[in-house]
């Protein structure tokens, strides 16, 4: 049996104390760091209690001579414990009972198993319970229901329930039946009791570290109390906000997100009624002048990332200082579990610590109940709940109970918890909790209540001529001013006016809506430009992390975006990407090079750079002077930069269009025309063909060309140019060939010594190159080359092949040349070449002895055409009015430049090329024709009249005889069946018709199958074999036209087969009627193995009947 230290000492706690008993878990005065905002399950006692409690007082004397045990509290060691371990449970009565015996029945809530157990020991009033939990197998939530004590002899019991105590703990399970709160001090006076107040003594009792009950000699033994050095304020100064003169009033929705609080009728979640009914009471006090209302959740969600109840409430309490809040409204509804309490209570702090806050409090709570009332709810009071652990302020007075109301306290301001209703009572339920307009009443009652308490009022908008000012509710109106008005900032001026636009207070600048007047937060986009406004409205410059993105704002407020601030980078977005590097000109030992923001740099591209345009090389160095790029030549100064426009470059003059490209050939040129050389200089002074540009170039039009020409006089021949000069004593390039002209100008013939090199001229004047001239040799710039040996040219085989040798000793390589006539390409090493050759991307074909082939060449059994260059022709030939196809590439129609042959699609059109008859791969016939799909004929009555006239126009008799046995007396007749069974089968009537007539000759049969077969194509019939027989007219066509179907598509037919040959078709081998002939089929399977079978059908049958 366990030892009691005690320790005499009484802590004087009121009556109604003694019965408040913590259910779920902790002691009788709860640890008020750990607060439940709403009122307790045992309501301050019921009736029953209160008159339980009164005899306990002595005010009664019981019917019976003896003392009845009265609980005085009841204390469960752990509210969670894991396997194995102990629960100890104290259960403490008035000390004046002697108790012989206590027990107590809890149940297992899981398996509703209920058991009793006895306390082990008994001291004074006092009785401690052991349970051993000690297989998991005992894991559960357990609920204690009953206490039964025997004293004198008498047996007597406390249901906990009737009692209003839920008391449960978990074994290896959290129990999350924890209550709103505990019941309140019966005394709501302003002046809180002391502990050195007299009371109903009360020994506080704990466990020591040995597992022990002990009594502590004083308070500050069991509950530990903060020592914040903070000083007594006599009265109640609310703190400046942040407008000045507004008052700030914080609204908390109770409970929320893992926390749903109380549930009561029909499943309704505290935390769910709590929020709408804060959200109504924002919206209207908003509508008073004079106050900015916040809400410490406007969702459902809780405040602690941990989801822990104590850091949740001082969240909340936080938020509110953050805030700046002047008080803090908690919005709550009530719960017993039994569902017997109703009305509205409020619960504000005592006068303790700070008189002012709980005076203020006290007003507000009193405003509130008042208004709460006034919509019919049972008036259940105001109401203080001090500590239950004679917790302390740091000045020595007794702390109040709930945290949120004494955190709020050492914060410097007041806040009030609103029991509103008892969502477990079904009348307090469907009166004021049931729809959104009951809540919204209870909303606007809060709101009443706030207003009056702080003597706000509903102001007034009132327009003139001048424009609007704010009438307050006591006549009287803003200006010079801020005002929060409906929840919204507006400021007005010197005389009262609603001001718009922007507006500087000090060294703050704000944007008001031009339209409203209202002040802007956050982002506002103001004339295409972006600006952040925080959360007082103020305008923000400089860097600033909004969110988790970092932004730069200049001195005007507005905001950078893809731009470089220093060396520091913001996208278009406006947001700093850190880590970027600043883009610059680099120069290394290679050259300059530009750096982009990401590090890297341009290659092989031009890139605009502080509005120039530069170019990079492949190794991404800027490049300088003439450039020649796609084709076009540029040019860039020795800075890199791209010129445009007129420009002198050495000794010429050049001209650059808009895009930096140099200018050839003929140009306007700002209303001149000039002439520019295939170098880009421009020419000046000369003619230009029959056209003449002056000294600055500019074209002279009207301007007449003399002829240039030889003229021949007494001395000899010189060369008049167009403007009547000429050459002397120099060069000239006439028609191709190169002269010379002597000091007078006349043309030299023969041998001349010029510039200290000899130079053969014919009699024409043309200079000899390259050449012998008797046996003396020129080379390739006309100067005679002495010594040189004059040898015959002439073919050599070696042991590599043949080369040609020319009579100076030299020889071709990688070349073509002309030799007797004849075309020869020599490879690098100079040897001729023979077969196909690969020359500057063309194909060239030289026979056996090397001479380049030309026209059509057939090599393997392949066919090919080379052109008068002798390059190989690819694509469309025409070639003697017949139009021929070469493989553009090497395919599956064949290699590179093949001449096409059989059917091909070439631009999604089909031709067909000769196959196998003269001119081979000659195009006979172009598109085809599919057998499957909607007739072109139109509807059935013009489909058959076109076919029966079709027929008409054949001159051939119809055998009505025979086929009128078959069910078909005349044309008409056959033809509607035809049409029926074609359409049927998704088949072309006109290609049935139009092979029946072909395979019969027009129904006159004659050959193998006779007309009784009713076998109208010919099917199963060959050399002398009849072939199928069918019952009837339809029966036939129906088989001839399976047949095609079985050619022409892979579906099924849609009647029963009675095509006999049906399963022997490759299916789908001929959707097309110009295919149905074998030898025009591109995979040599169709109908028949005629030539042009299905072409022969298509012309003669069935394109005729489209034009009847």
């Amino acid at each position: 049996m366990q030892k009691f230290k005690r320790k005499a000492v009484s802590i004087a706690l009121s009556l109604a104390m003694l019965f408040s008993i913590l259910p779920a878990s902790g002691a009788l005065a709860a640890d008020e760091n750990q607060v439940q905002e709403s009122v307790s399950q045992t309501e301050a006692a019921s009736a029953e209690q209160l008159e339980v409690q009164s005899e306990a007082e002595g005010g009664e004397v019981q019917t019976q001579e003896m003392s009845v045990p009265q609980l005085q509290y009841l204390y469960i060691d752990t509210p969670y414990l894991m396997t194995p371990d102990t629960q100890k449970i104290m259960v403490s009565f008035q000390d004046e009972v002697e108790l012989e015996s206590v027990s107590m029945v809890y149940e297992n809530v899981e398996t509703a198993e209920q058991y009793e157990v006895w306390a082990g020991e008994i001291q004074d009033a006092t009785a401690v319970f052991s349970i051993d939990y000690l297989e998991n197998s005992t894991a559960g939530s357990y609920h204690l229901l009953k206490v039964r004590t025997v004293s004198d002899g008498v047996t007597n019991e406390i249901d906990l329930g009737e009692a209003g105590i839920d008391s449960r703990f978990g074994v290896n399970q959290e129990c999350d039946t924890q209550p709103d709160a505990v019941v309140e001090e019966e005394s709501t006076s302003s002046s809180a009791r002391t502990v050195n107040e007299p009371g109903n003594p009360v020994n506080f009792l704990t466990y020591d570290e040995e597992g022990e009950l002990v009594e502590s000699e004083s308070v500050e033994e069991a509950v530990e109390e903060a020592k914040t050095d903070v000083p007594a304020v006599a009265s109640r100064v609310a703190e400046t906000s942040e407008k000045a003169g507004n008052l700030i009033v914080v609204i908390d929705p109770g409970h929320g997100g893992y926390d749903p609080g109380a549930v009561g009728v029909n499943g309704a979640k505290e935390k769910d009624l709590t929020l709408k009914i804060a959200k109504y009471c924002k919206e209207e006090l908003e509508k008073y002048g004079g106050v900015t209302v916040y809400m410490t959740r406007t969702t459902d969600t809780g405040l602690s990332p941990s989801n822990n109840l104590s850091d949740d409430l001082k969240k909340r309490v936080e938020y509110a200082k953050g805030k700046k809040a002047d008080v803090l409204v908690s919005m709550h509804l009530n719960s017993t579990g039994l569902g017997k309490a109703h009305g509205a209570e409020v619960y504000y702090p005592n006068a303790n610590y700070n008189p002012g806050v709980g005076n203020e409090g006290k007003n507000l709570a009193s405003k509130i109940q008042k208004e709460l009332v006034g919509l019919g709810l049972t008036d259940r009071g105001i109401k203080i709940r001090n500590s239950g652990t004679n917790t302390l302020y740091p000045d020595g007075s007794l702390q109040d109970y709930y945290a949120l109301i004494w955190q709020s306290k050492r914060a410097g301001f007041p806040a009030i918890i609103v029991e509103h209703a008892f969502i477990d009572n079904i009348d307090d339920y469907n009166k004021y909790l049931s729809s959104d307009a009951k809540l919204k009443a209870l909303g606007i009652a809060d709101a009443k209540g706030i207003a009056q308490a702080y003597g706000l009022g509903k102001g007034q908008w009132i327009q003139n001529d001048k424009g609007w000012w704010y009438q307050y509710a006591d006549g009287s109106y803003a200006k010079n001013t801020w005002e929060a008005i409906n929840g919204a900032w507006y400021h007005f001026d010197s005389n009262g006016y609603m001001q718009t636009g922007w507006f500087t207070e000090g060294t703050a600048k704000y944007y008001l809506d031009p339209a409203s007047g209202v002040m802007l937060t956050g982002w506002q986009q103001i004339n295409n430009k972006w600006y952040y406004f925080n959360g007082s409205g103020i305008m923000l410059t400089g860097w600033q992390w909004i969110g988790t993105t970092c932004y730069y704002f200049d001195g005007t407020g507005v905001m950078a975006a893809d731009t470089w601030i220093g060396n520091d980078y913001v996208n278009s977005n406006g947001a700093w990407v850190p880590g970027m590097i600043k883009p610059g000109w680099v120069q290394d030992e290679g050259g300059w090079w530009y750096r982009h923001k990401d590090g890297s740099y341009t290659r092989s591209n031009w890139e605009k750079i502080e509005g120039q345009w530069y170019y990079f090389n492949a190794a991404g160095y800027m490049v300088t002077g003439w450039q020649n790029i796609g084709g076009s030549w540029y040019y860039m100064d020795t800075s890199g930069k791209m010129l445009t426009g007129w420009q002198t470059i050495g000794s010429s003059k050049y001209y650059l269009n808009g895009s930096g490209v140099m200018l050839t050939g003929w140009q306007w040129i700002n209303s001149k025309c000039y002439y520019f050389t295939a170098s880009g200089a421009m020419a000046s002074n000369t003619w230009i063909g029959n056209d003449y540009v002056d000294a600055s170039g500019a074209w002279v039009p009207g301007k007449v060309k003399e002829e240039a020409k030889w003229i021949l006089d007494g001395r000899g021949w010189w060369y008049r140019h167009s403007d009547g000069s000429y050459t002397k004593s120099n060069w000239e390039v006439i028609g191709g060939q190169w002269y010379y002209f002597d000091a007078a100008g006349y043309m030299v013939t023969g041998w001349h010594w010029i510039g200290g090199k000899c130079y053969y001229f014919a009699s024409s004047g043309a200079m000899a190159s390259n050449t012998w001239i008797g046996n003396d040799y020129v080379d390739a710039s006309g100067a005679w080359v002495p010594g040189k040996v004059k040898e015959e040219a002439k073919w050599i085989l070696d042991r590599r092949g043949w080369w040609y040798r020319h009579s100076d000793g030299s020889y071709t390589k990688s070349n073509w040349e002309v030799i007797g006539g004849q075309r020869y390409y020599f490879d690098a090493a100079g040897y001729m070449v023979t077969g196909w050759q690969n020359v500057g991307g063309s194909w060239y074909y030289m026979d056996g002895s090397g001479k380049m082939v030309t026209g059509w060449i057939a090599l393997g059994g392949t066919h090919y055409y080379l052109n008068t260059s002798g390059a190989m022709h690819k694509g469309w030939l025409k070639d003697g009015g017949t139009w021929y196809y070469l493989n553009p590439t090497a395919n599956n129609f064949g290699a590179e430049g093949a001449m096409t042959r059989g059917y091909r699609q070439i631009d999604g059109v089909w031709y067909y090329f000769n196959k196998e008859v003269s001119p081979e791969g000659a195009m006979t016939y172009e598109g085809v024709t599919p057998i499957m799909g909607a007739t072109a004929l139109g509807n059935k009555t013009t489909a058959v009249n076109k076919m029966v006239k079709m027929y008409m126009n054949s001159k051939r008799t119809y055998p009505s005889g025979a086929l009128s046995k078959g069910g078909a007396s005349n044309i008409t007749q056959f033809c509607e069946i035809l049409y029926d069974e074609a359409v049927v089968e998704n088949v072309k009537p006109e290609v049935v018709f139009g092979q029946a007539m072909k395979e019969t000759g027009y129904l006159q049969f004659g050959g193998d199958v006779k007309v009784e077969q009713f076998n109208f194509a010919g099917l199963g019939a060959t050399g002398g074999v009849p072939g199928e027989s069918f019952k009837d007219v339809r029966t036939g066509i129906r088989a001839q036209v399976q047949h095609l179907k079985a050619y022409a598509s892979k579906d099924s037919p849609k009647n029963e087969i009675v095509d006999t040959r049906f399963a022997y078709v490759t299916r789908n081998c001929a959707p097309y009627v110009e295919w149905l002939g074998i030898k025009e089929n591109p995979d040599g399977k169709g109908w028949a193995a005629a030539r042009k079978y299905g072409m022969s059908l298509m012309e003669s049958y069935i394109k005729p009947i489209y034009g009847m």
